[in-house]
């Protein structure tokens, strides 16, 4: 198990790797045509696309490391994780949108998400550390 745990955490590396560099390289060729084929009303939220597509990539990867507490059951961390990381989505944005607006949502964004990748894979750690 804690093989097969070790080549999907492999897997995963690559995968985030892969999909950051496919976002900011689809990002940097692909918003000159956003502008072509996107109505003008939409234009103001171009720079928010960037964020919001890594805090989705920060979420892949906590299902990557979520499979293996999920395998041991272990779903109470898996609980706890996601209620940690939506309170804290709640808090930030509660102290960041009023004076950020749409910034400091879409921040806050990508920190619970980070957090709830980061928890899950600490979790993740922890139950192979003990294999």
């Amino acid at each position: 198990i804690k093989t097969i745990e070790t080549q999907n955490i492999s897997r995963m590396k690559i995968v985030l790797l892969g999909l950051i560099l496919l976002s900011v390289l689809g990002y940097i060729l692909a918003r000159p045509f956003l502008y072509l084929l996107v109505p003008v009303k939409y234009h103001p939220s171009f720079p928010y696309i960037f964020i919001l597509i890594t805090s989705k990539i920060l979420i892949i990867g906590s299902y990557f490391t979520s499979y293996f507490l999920r395998f041991q059951k272990k779903l109470t961390p898996l609980t706890i994780a996601l209620l940690f990381s939506a309170t804290l989505n709640i808090i930030l944005n509660i102290l960041t949108v009023e004076s950020h607006g749409i910034w400091g949502c879409t921040v806050s964004t990508l920190v619970s998400s980070g957090f709830y990748f980061l928890i899950t894979l600490s979790c993740n750690r922890f139950l192979l550390k003990k294999l």
